[in-house]
């Protein structure tokens, strides 16, 4: 068999390697730039705050640099300031007072599946709210719900390997590791049902239009709890829109009502009307997305209104080679005027239940913390 090496560039040395050896292995390096980052990991020698873990992972490397630079991405959301902009050729006058441009932020629409309610990740959702921290919420049917149901029951850890056939059994449900009791959804039932009674009655009476964005702001006025996140929105005028209302508990309570007491009609065509709008008349927009599907969809859609939105974190564990919307990155939206060319959007590939906490420690907690001290 002859040799793959050619003899002119074998080594003359005795004992060396061939030449052309340790030329394909050795290749030499290009010089790196002075901007160059070194991948360096927290010192745990050292007593670190959470602030100082932090600030280590945008050069850990893999996941941990995402986690860094949606951090970064999400405080520059929320510094941002219209000020912070040169005046247009074309700026409307009321955008060029300098005290109108100085307190004109970001928009930042904010999008969540139900799942990430069931979890723990509900307490977080709703400081967002209750301090009024983002503008637009997009959740589905299920993440509206699961915190209604909250209000009424508890949820409660359980395991991935219970049976599903004993927990059918004990009528409990299970959602990952969290199970919640068929009973809480017959308490929902009964405190929906008087509420949607009274909104066929306005309805017929008084001419209301229920989209789901009224919906919800009903619901959370009727709650009165400070413990849900749909109470707050409700207090501080934050929309929450649910292009699936339907797809879920809330759906099931609605069919069921349609027996007792038919005629309620829920538009949806006010509410995309209304989305697209909040999205087109902000100054900067920004999407924080916690998982995919119609979530991630309706808030990117939306953000098309504007030719693109500013700033983009998507937080998911779904990849991208079924083609699927879920598991697409942020550069897909680019390709379709849903994020502009000129952001820098990042992806974090993670249960947010793991990393979202992190990341909302050392943005909007630690801005809402350092004000207080003021």
């Amino acid at each position: 068999m002859s040799s793959s090496v050619d003899p002119s560039q074998a080594s003359t040395e005795p004992g060396a390697a061939p030449a052309a050896v340790t030329e394909a292995v050795l290749v030499r390096s290009v010089s790196m730039p002075d901007t160059a980052v070194t991948v360096e990991g927290p010192d745990f020698n050292k007593d670190l705050s959470l602030h100082e873990l932090l600030e280590k992972y945008t050069r850990v490397g893999f996941q941990a640099t995402s986690i860094g630079r949606a951090i970064k991405v999400i405080n520059d959301m929320i510094t941002w300031r219209l000020a912070d902009d040169p005046i247009l050729p074309d700026e409307s006058p009321e955008y060029t007072d300098p005290v109108t441009r100085a307190n004109t932020k970001c928009k930042i629409f904010f999008g969540y599946t139900s799942n990430l309610v069931s979890s723990g990740l509900r307490e977080v959702i709703r400081f967002l709210v209750q301090h009024s921290m983002v503008d637009v919420l997009v959740a589905t049917a299920g993440g509206v719900e699961e915190d209604f149901i909250k209000c009424l029951g508890k949820t409660y850890l359980s395991s991935f390997e219970e049976k599903g056939s004993e927990l059918r059994k004990k009528g409990l449900n299970r959602i990952g590791n969290l199970v919640v009791p068929n009973d809480n959804y017959c308490m929902f039932e009964d405190w929906m049902m008087p509420i949607l009674d009274k909104m066929l009655e306005e309805q017929k009476e008084q001419g209301t239009i229920w989209s789901p964005s009224k919906v919800i702001h009903r619901l959370g006025k009727e709650i009165d709890n400070p413990d849900s996140i749909y109470y707050w929105a409700y207090k501080n005028n934050i929309p929450v829109y649910c292009p699936a209302l339907t797809d879920g508990s809330l759906g099931d309570m609605i069919y069921f009502h349609t027996f007792k007491n038919p005629g309620l009609v829920i538009d949806i065509v006010a509410d995309i009307r209304s989305l697209n709008d909040h999205a087109f008349s902000a100054k900067k927009s920004g999407m924080i997305i916690l998982g995919g599907g119609v979530i991630k969809h309706q808030i990117c859609n939306a953000n098309l209104m504007r030719n693109g939105a500013d700033y983009a974190v998507y937080i998911n564990t779904g990849q991208e080679f079924d083609g699927s919307d879920s598991g697409a990155r942020p550069d897909e939206a680019v390709s379709w005027g849903k994020i502009k060319m000129t952001a820098e959007p990042v992806k974090v590939y993670a249960d947010a239940t793991i990393v979202f906490p992190l990341i909302v420690a050392e943005t909007f907690a630690k801005h809402f913390h350092e004000k207080s001290k003021v």
